[in-house]
């Protein structure tokens, strides 16, 4: 897949041009999601995602979208914005999940599996901050069931550039 400045998504398979998708913006970001899945940030706010050549869902925002990954653990896309916000998306339907903001725009927003518990979340701000939020444990799980998703996402520390 390859995003154009005439606001296409070009889809190739090896050299073998499968499919152009027109958008309504230059493409920002293009970042696979999964096997047939793939999310897109456009210039003018707009983030989606496609399964195959079929468009799941897309939402506009005033913010332009700095960077994008795919979160396992609840098969989730992770988006970070100019304005300094984040937000996890249902990758089927984007339904947001869980959304934060930070004090600056967002550089880059990391899920890997920094500790036993499961895949964290880092959020970098372009400002040096770094957030860290752990994914939640067995107990967090059964009390969620009463509680709204977002509250299953705990803020452990926030580091400052000095």
């Amino acid at each position: 897949m390859v995003g154009t400045t005439d606001q296409e998504i070009t889809i190739y398979d090896h050299e073998e041009l499968i499919d152009t998708r027109t958008e309504v913006s230059q493409i920002a970001l293009l970042t696979r999601v999964g096997a047939d899945q793939m999310a897109y940030a456009l210039q003018n706010g707009t983030i989606g995602v496609y399964q195959r050549l079929n468009r799941l869902w897309r939402v506009k925002s005033k913010s332009t979208a700095t960077c994008q990954c795919f979160y396992k653990p609840n098969k989730s896309l992770l988006t970070g914005w100019e304005s300094g916000r984040w937000e996890m998306r249902k990758m089927e339907s984007g339904e947001i999940i869980y959304k934060s903001q930070i004090e600056c725009s967002v550089a880059k927003v990391v899920a890997h599996s920094f500790s036993t518990a499961g895949d964290d979340l880092l959020v970098f701000g372009k400002n040096g901050s770094i957030e860290v939020f752990l994914p939640p444990t067995e107990i967090d799980k059964k009390k969620r069931k009463a509680v709204d998703e977002n509250e299953a996402l705990r803020k452990v520390t926030v580091f400052s550039k000095i």
